[in-house]
């Protein structure tokens, strides 16, 4: 708290010192093109609305437009073009330290002229991948940024829309409509990339802070269902991530100290005149910083030091553009059960007394990208990107006294996990006409891997997964999107799935999506998607180790998990600024990794801890179903404020290998979340921020501890005729952001003060068995956690 009053004086005290009194202008620049062909359109008509004098310009022939001395603020657009919708884009942000920069798509019209309203952040799919039909949210830099408690992590905010549960605040995973959260793809630049986040296990899908840096984000979309043909190896969600492209007219800088990390990042461009670019941001942890210098971290005696770097280079030419991108992220943390103090064994959050825990984890990206249009009506685009990433876990047990001192500190497990990627994606893209887009692609991933899992203990086998090689993942796919009329949309198209490891790792899925606008206001829409995924690399080669001390490997035949999803909507902006959304959906999953043996396990249950599990004798024969209805009611931010309500009422079910139906371990069965938020001016340009988030939601199932049978074999045992049978107390969490915007003369400084968890809730993150006071102890999340950024940008 120290370092942090010292930074908020000293900045405040260079604004004061700094502060103009002259009005403050910046450029607003951006490039338009056609929402299916993403052709850039010369001519569009952009103004700045209610300016006086009108203030505006036209794009030239790269689609481009610039707009000079726009007043500090925020600021409505309005695009017109001959043949096409016209566009409004409300509530622009306009700051002196950076040039506000716009990627905008205009939709040709078929048979009428209409004005279409769009939020600057709104939802709505025409805005994004024309193939979608619902299911689908687009977010920008604003999104990551607004909602309280959402920290500029993307994975924490998409936790706040209709369908997703995040009632875990240690980690980002993101619970899709009851499915694992290892479900979830992530893409990036058009490509898949492995989980982007530090300290994250293998074959998992979130983790406690993010590598993405959200000053780098672009827009992109989130899906939660039935999503177009162009995405597969996923069951539940996608997140399709686009970096942005650098200012290649003037070099900008962003220093930012927050919970994320300690940042900097520079963008412009390479030689002045030319529209070649860069941006690069890097980033530090901040309670390692606090620790070397001396300052307590709130985070006990485990210190996580993590660092990350994004870049990406663009070089526009007549026909297209080059881009070299990536992303990396290094991270360690040592959680020594052995240096923590027996009395408040039930109080830490990141441990326990009896093991000592090393992990490291390392991830990264690096990729090139060609894009070359044809004609103003075909594009193509090449892919090639190598990622790689790396988990190392290595567990010691602790042996103490009577006294609770430590006597003994012995090797339990060891994991190292190392995976790289060669990938080669390419998509080809055709606008027939203002009805007809036809967009087909392919991957080519060639996998390789060193997996290591070994077990010490004395009572166990030696060892349960080694192996060094390499594997094959191809997916193709032929998308079509038809306007039968101005009024119905057709979305249709067929994804191929198949992975090498064996004969049965192969699928056809079918996608269809049908959109009818009732009016210009409102719209119905249904989908269908048959979605497959492969099992994490670590499950095919877990070890069985027979009593001839031959072993043998029972999971090498398994096949995909697979997915039928069944979705229906309804949408109705019934005023500019506000929209309802409502949908319903069913999904069916089916061959579903169980035991052999009768049992409660069951695939679709991974995710509830912090890696796979090591269970060998695994077959396709499980199955689940997940049934729920959402609302959305939303206020976009105009007139200096926004609203968002989210509500979901889900079931979700499963049977293991001993075919009873039970909960899976997500099925909280409800999530409702309250988002609202207000800008007061102070002054002519400066802004006062107060963001509210509240959600009240069910909590995770878990399988009950068994004392008895505990006490007996000497370490924790369930009772798994239980399982997910029961739910942890309702979670509920209530986080207020304050802020304050400066505009200066060349400058402009933000400070923010997120307070998660202000009614300091006691939120149950797991049940655990103390030996040495022979009872069940809950341990708990965070509790009230005050959380300070300070961002400069110049």
């Amino acid at each position: 708290m120290r370092l942090i009053l010292t930074l908020l004086l000293l900045s405040m005290a260079i604004s004061i010192i700094a502060q103009p009194q002259e009005l403050k202008y910046q450029t607003v620049r951006g490039q338009v093109t056609d929402a299916q062909s993403q052709y850039p359109l010369l001519g569009v008509t952009v103004v700045v609305m209610d300016s006086d004098p009108l203030n505006g310009s036209i794009t030239d022939f790269d689609g481009y437009f610039k707009i000079d001395n726009v007043p500090v603020g925020a600021i409505d657009l309005k695009l017109s073009f001959v043949g096409y919708e016209d566009l409004i884009l409300p509530n622009i942000p306009v700051s002196v330290g950076k040039q506000t920069s716009l990627k905008v798509s205009m939709e040709e019209s078929t048979t009428m002229m209409e004005e279409v309203v769009v939020e600057g952040t709104s939802r709505t799919y025409e805005e994004l991948n024309g193939l979608a039909t619902l299911s689908v949210i687009g977010f920008n830099i604003a999104e990551t940024e607004r909602f309280a408690g959402s920290l500029g992590d993307p994975g924490r905010m998409a936790a706040n829309f209709a369908g997703v549960s995040g009632v875990n605040d240690g980690r980002n995973d993101i619970i899709i409509r009851g499915n694992s959260p290892t479900g979830l793809l992530w893409r990036l630049e058009g490509v898949d990339i492995p989980n982007p986040n530090h300290y994250a296990g293998m074959g998992t899908t979130g983790g406690p802070v993010t590598i993405l840096n959200n000053n780098q984000l672009s827009n992109s979309e989130f899906y939660t269902g039935a999503f177009p043909a162009m995405f597969g190896n996923a069951n539940s969600g996608v997140f399709d991530l686009r970096l942005r492209n650098g200012n290649f007219e003037k070099r900008e800088h962003v220093f930012q100290i927050g919970f994320n990390g300690i940042e900097a990042g520079a963008e412009g461009p390479f030689k002045k005149g030319e529209r070649a670019s860069y941006t690069v941001n890097y980033r530090y942890s901040v309670p390692a910083v606090m620790h070397k210098i001396g300052f307590g971290t709130g985070t006990g005696q485990a210190i996580p030091y993590y660092q990350d770097l994004t870049f990406k280079v663009n070089i526009p030419n007549k026909k297209g553009s080059f881009s070299i991108f990536g992303i990396g992220g290094l991270s360690e943390i040592d959680l020594l059960g052995s240096e923590i103090d027996s009395d408040k064994a039930n109080d830490d959050l990141y441990g326990g007394i009896d093991i000592d825990i090393y992990n490291t984890s390392n991830t990264g990206v690096i990729g090139a990208s060609y894009f070359h249009f044809f004609d103003e009506n075909t594009f193509f685009r090449n892919n090639i990107t190598l990622s790689a990433n790396e988990f190392i876990a290595d567990l010691d047990t602790i042996t103490r006294d009577n006294n609770l001192t430590v006597v003994g500190i012995d090797p339990y497990v060891y994991n190292d996990y190392a995976q790289w990627t060669l990938n080669y994606t390419n998509e080809f893209n055709k606008k027939i006409n203002s009805r007809n887009t036809v967009n087909i692609g392919s991957s080519i991933n060639r996998i390789n891997m060193d997996l290591t899992h070994d077990v010490y203990r004395q009572y166990d086998e030696p060892g349960t997964i080694h192996e060094n090689g390499s594997t094959w993942l191809y997916k193709v796919y032929a998308a079509w999107s038809l306007k039968l009329r101005e009024d119905l949309i057709v979305n249709s198209g067929m994804h191929y799935l198949n992975l090498t490891q064996n004969n049965r790792s192969w699928s056809l899925e079918p996608r269809l999506g049908i959109k009818y606008k009732i009016n210009p206001q409102s719209s119905f829409n249904v989908a269908y998607g048959r979605h497959s995924q492969t099992q994490g690399l670590t499950v095919y080669f877990n070890e069985t180790y027979l009593s001839d001390g031959t072993i043998r490997r029972t999971n090498t035949g398994l096949g995909l998990t697979k997915s039928d999803h069944f979705l229906a909507g309804y949408e109705n902006s019934f005023l500019q600024d506000w929209r309802i959304k409502v949908e319903t959906y069913y999904q069916r999953l089916f061959d579903v990794p169980v035991e052999m043996a009768p049992s409660s396990f069951s695939m679709l249950n991974m995710g509830v801890d912090f890696g796979l599990p090591t269970i060998d004798s695994l077959k396709n024969k499980g199955s689940g179903r997940n049934i729920g209805l959402e609302l959305t009611i939303e206020k976009y931010l105009n007139d200096g404020w926004y609203l968002m309500s989210t509500s979901t009422l889900y079931d979700s079910k499963y049977k293991g290998s001993d075919g009873v139906e039970r909960n899976t371990a997500f099925n909280g069965n409800f999530v409702t979340n309250l988002l609202t938020g207000r800008e007061f001016s102070i002054g002519e340009y400066n802004r006062m921020i107060v963001d509210l988030r509240v959600t009240y939601a069910g909590n995770r199932r878990f399988v009950p501890i068994d004392p008895a049978a505990s006490e007996a074999s000497g370490s924790v045992e369930y009772n798994e005729d239980e399982a997910y049978k029961d739910r942890y107390p309702n979670y509920f969490r209530a986080d207020i952001r304050l802020g304050y915007r400066m505009q200066m003369k060349k400058i402009s400084q933000e400070w923010l003060l997120d307070l998660q968890n202000i009614t300091d809730q006691k939120n149950v993150l797991y049940r655990n068995y103390s030996f040495h006071t022979h009872e069940i102890y809950d341990s708990y999340q965070l509790g009230f956690w005050p959380m300070f950024k300070y961002r400069l940008l110049f």
